[in-house]
């Protein structure tokens, strides 16, 4: 797990997602309203390309 929240502690509902090497579902879920939900996503592991970036 790598906290990026920049917090050490929230609170919220939990989503998840897994996706290996395709962030479509990702998108799809990051540009609708989050709703204060706390997402968790899993790469399964994945170093050969990235989930989300520029």
């Amino acid at each position: 797990m790598q906290n990026l929240g920049g917090l050490q502690r929230f609170t919220g509902p939990i989503r998840t997602v897994r996706c290996y090497r395709d962030n479509g579902l990702l998108k799809s879920i990051l540009n609708g309203p989050g709703d204060g939900a706390v997402l968790v996503v899993d790469g399964d592991g994945s170093l050969e390309s990235a989930l989300m970036g520029t």
